[in-house]
């Protein structure tokens, strides 16, 4: 099942115009074992997913159709396609004000979307490739790493307002929260970095160098660490 989905995710990034029916999987799970449940049909190169955890609800991003699919978590079926920006690329959920992000990776913007209503309630100007999107639950916060601008927007999760473009190094892409400490950490692909932001302060801390191009973060709670995957690496 997981070669499965590889495969899937796959054919949706690389396939031909050709393919442009595309699918969600959905996988159900029990003390035993994982099994295929359902198949969602949505719109063209699904490219990202979020959950909605107060309305029980999924949200598909469709990267050539400029839309975001909501699909209803108890039915499995398809309530709505919302209007999104040019080419859709990644989702986050707040959590606190119930709300999904939406980061366009085509015109530099976000979109955001009510999560009762299901209805667009702001679009927010970001820099050039915003490929990226972390929510942080305890500044109320959404991170957004421009691949292109090589800038990190910072919005209010209240308000939707723009509070801060910050400088980071070549080609930002994933990103982790340290909710301990309150840090946003951001890899550098091109940059072979890690930017470390302030979420009370909303700037640079500090640049770590790693090594290689740095593709992508996980933080560990329990021991306080950061650990960074490094997408060429020569041992």
């Amino acid at each position: 099942m997981v070669e499965t989905t590889r495969e899937l995710l796959h054919e949706n990034q690389h396939c031909c115009p050709s393919l442009l029916a595309a699918t969600c999987l959905l996988l159900a799970t029990t003390a035993i074992g994982q099994w295929l449940e359902t198949r969602v049909w949505v719109d063209s190169f699904p490219s990202a997913l979020c959950y909605n955890s107060r309305d029980n609800k999924l949200y598909c991003a469709n990267y050539v159709t400029n839309t975001v699919t909501v699909v209803d978590g108890a039915s499995n079926e398809i309530l709505c396609a919302l209007p999104s920006g040019q080419h859709p690329l990644a989702l986050t959920y707040n959590s606190i004000d119930n709300k999904v992000y939406c980061a366009n990776e085509g015109e530099a913007s976000i979109t955001v979307f009510d999560g009762a209503s299901d209805s667009v309630v702001a679009t927010v100007d970001v820099g050039a490739g915003p490929r990226y999107l972390l929510y942080n639950p305890v500044a109320n916060k959404v991170y957004c790493s421009s691949y292109d601008a090589g800038t990190v927007a910072i919005l209010d999760g209240d308000s939707d307002s723009l509070l801060a473009l910050v400088a980071v190094e070549d080609w930002p892409w994933r990103m982790c929260l340290n909710q301990s400490a309150n840090r946003v950490y951001c890899a550098n692909y091109g940059g072979y970095s890690i930017s470390v932001l302030d979420g009370d302060g909303d700037s640079l801390i500090t640049v770590v160098m790693g090594a290689q191009e740095t593709y992508a973060l996980c933080y560990n709670p329990r021991n306080n660490t950061v650990y960074a995957a490094l997408y060429i690496s020569y041992g």
